[in-house]
């Protein structure tokens, strides 16, 4: 069974990697997929604070972000799972999300 998570708003490197490193923990998720925004191929000529292409740990090992986070996919097995996800996303989305369990509400 296929989810998605879908962020009220578009969601930076920290959260992402925190979110990420967080359902990578439940037993039953299979995969996750993020989706969004690419970004900018001139971002190094921005400040650093601004820069949010980087290299972020996900159940350690290295991966490349290169979109903002706008909505993520988990691919599980059981629906029970979905109560933990809702939890994690409690946590590291304080202002607020839409899990959709239907394909056609994508």
């Amino acid at each position: 069974m296929d989810i998605e998570i879908f962020p009220h708003r578009v969601l930076g490197s920290d959260t992402t990697e925190k979110l990420l490193n967080d359902l990578e923990s439940i037993e039953d998720v299979k995969r996750t997929v993020i989706h969004g925004p690419r970004f900018p191929k001139t971002e190094e000529t921005l400040p650093p604070q601004y820069r949010e292409r980087r290299v972020i740990q996900v159940n350690g090992e290295d991966v490349t972000l290169q979109v903002k986070t706008g909505r993520i996919f988990v691919e599980l097995t059981m629906e029970s799972t979905i109560k933990d996800i809702e939890e994690i996303c409690k946590k590291d989305i304080p202002y607020g999300f839409d899990i959709n369990q239907s394909r056609t509400s994508y």
